[in-house]
């Protein structure tokens, strides 16, 4: 975002527009009903009374959170400093859930009740919620760009790797939905669990992969896409002390008994009595499994009966961090993933695509709302060099667009499939004797199966650079962006004052490429 020259954040240039509709706490504007004693005149204003004011607010940030939530029923921590909560939300496996909170912050104390109705509920699940009033703890707020209050901010259990910056750290969530129930809080909530720590297979033949020695393995069996936020966290918390793996099959199925039978376990005669829930000791899949022995298929219910057969206790673990990897990283052992890891933290060249299986080509591109560029490509001796040329001509790109590569000639079964995908997506241009690679640019969109996609034609005149590709990428993005005016802009920016808004001062007539996909890629 570009802002006039003397105004180093928005902030400061909304305030000084005087803009001053909410409460300012270090620099930053808040949306709050609650009028100030700042908003007195302030002729006799000096540095005394600034003092004294701090002093006041230091003391409402010590009580303030305190007073919102008691710390014995709440179920909310209350933060008392931005340290104590860089220590227990950014450094731990914790999932959390914060609310920034400011003095005075009348819409604060109104969602108070929902929070703490939220907290309470997925305590069995070890979500954890906190509150930090920022007033005295600036840093903090600018460090998370907090813009408003109550900002609702989601933080999961695992680290990402910046490859560029060398650093790991957790990303945060914001809550932007206009609900402040406790049911939306816990929707919101259990989006936060790492969703990669249960395992999904569609038959039966596949629990041999995935049963084991090691631990015991909980299996769920469902006809549902999206995998229970019960299961997501029971795999989290339990960590190397039980395997979850859910078992998908079709309901829709003419078959009268679509569910299938577990091994160990003898066949249904009725639907109703099929079995959904068991856990298997050990790998000798010939053994009776354990029975679920619940009532209900209620959260605590599911979680006690896996926590009577975890296995043995391991020490605390560290936090883990997510790198960009390729797909068939989970094949390597562990001390090739180790390995690996060590290998990218200290690899300047670090690779802007990230590789991906072509089964998996709907998924990661065609449903995926964010725009993705898609490489095809050959690795190859004599390809080698040319597709990574191509490929770090995109490092000023790498942000406005996903970057994908798929590779058709990898050992394996996939190699038909990627041929096959690369030929349907480039019709037909690739790939071909005399190419290495193909590039395909997948603008924005909630479908992109409706949406048109745009190659990038190479040739002598026309070389994959800097500029041609932005060039490329630019002309094919929808151009979303509002015009206004000098004199329209107080107007715009006091339309729904709860939105975020982003605006950049310019003087050309068009708008910029860049401003064009960013704004298609965060329009929602």
């Amino acid at each position: 975002m570009m802002m006039p020259p003397n105004y180093e954040n928005e902030s400061a240039f909304l305030m000084k527009r005087k803009q001053s509709q909410g409460t300012t706490t270090g620099g930053f504007m808040f949306a709050s009903a609650a009028k100030t004693d700042d908003d007195d005149d302030d002729d006799d204003y000096d540095e005394e009374e600034e003092e004294e004011s701090s002093a006041k607010e230091n003391n409402v940030f010590h009580t303030e959170v305190r007073t919102l939530y008691d710390p014995n029923n709440s179920g909310v921590f209350g933060f008392q400093s931005s340290e104590e909560f860089k220590e227990k939300v950014l450094e731990t496996r914790d999932v959390w859930v914060v609310q920034f909170i400011a003095p005075g912050c009348q819409p604060c104390k109104d969602m108070a009740p929902a929070f703490s109705r939220a907290a309470l509920s997925l305590e069995s699940v070890n979500i954890k919620f906190g509150a930090i009033d920022i007033a005295g703890n600036e840093d903090l707020g600018r460090s998370m760009q907090i813009s408003r209050v109550p900002a609702i901010v989601g933080f999961g259990g695992k680290k990402t790797w910046n490859p560029y910056r060398k650093i790991a750290q957790k990303l945060s969530n914001e809550y932007r939905g206009d609900a402040l129930t406790a049911r939306a809080l816990r929707e919101f909530a259990v989006k936060n669990l790492p969703d990669d720590e249960v395992a999904r297979i569609d038959s039966v033949d596949e629990l041999k992969n995935v049963v084991s020695d090691e631990m015991p393995t909980l299996v769920y069996v469902t006809d549902k896409s999206e995998t229970p936020f019960m299961l997501k966290s029971l795999a989290w918390n339990h960590k190397n002390r039980i395997r979850v793996v859910e078992l998908t099959y079709d309901s829709s199925t003419d078959d009268l008994l679509p569910t299938p039978v577990l091994p160990g376990l003898e066949a249904h005669e009725d639907e109703e009595d099929a079995v959904k829930l068991v856990l298997y000791k050990d790998a000798d899949l010939t053994k009776k499994p354990t029975l679920f022995d619940g009532e209900s298929m209620s959260k605590d219910e599911v979680f006690a009966f896996a926590e009577k057969h975890l296995g043995p206790e391991v020490g605390e673990l560290e936090v883990e961090v997510l790198r960009k990897k390729k797909d068939d990283g989970e094949d390597k052992s562990g001390d090739e993933k180790k390995k690996g890891e060590e290998e990218e933290e200290n690899n300047d060249d670090f690779s802007l695509f990230i590789e991906k299986k072509p089964k998996n080509f709907e998924q990661d591109v065609i449903e995926k709302k964010e725009a993705v560029v898609v490489m095809f490509t050959k690795r190859t001796d004599e390809c080698g060099h040319k597709v990574n040329e191509a490929i770090d001509a995109f490092a000023k790109l790498q942000f406005q667009a996903e970057l994908y590569e798929y590779v058709v000639n990898r050992d394996g079964e996939d190699i038909l499939k990627a041929i096959k995908l690369a030929e349907t997506q480039t019709l037909s241009k690739f790939p071909n004797k005399d190419e290495c690679f193909s590039l395909m640019y997948y603008p924005f969109g909630e479908n992109k199966e409706d949406e048109e996609s745009y190659p990038f034609e190479v040739s002598e005149d026309h070389p994959v650079n800097d500029g041609n590709l932005k060039a490329w990428m630019y002309e094919n993005t929808a151009d979303v962006v509002l015009r206004i005016t000098q004199d329209n802009l107080d107007q715009y920016l006091a339309t729904d004052p709860f939105t975020p808004k982003c605006v950049l001062f310019s003087q050309k007539d068009e708008t910029p490429g860049m401003y064009k996909t960013l704004a298609a890629n965060f329009k929602d």
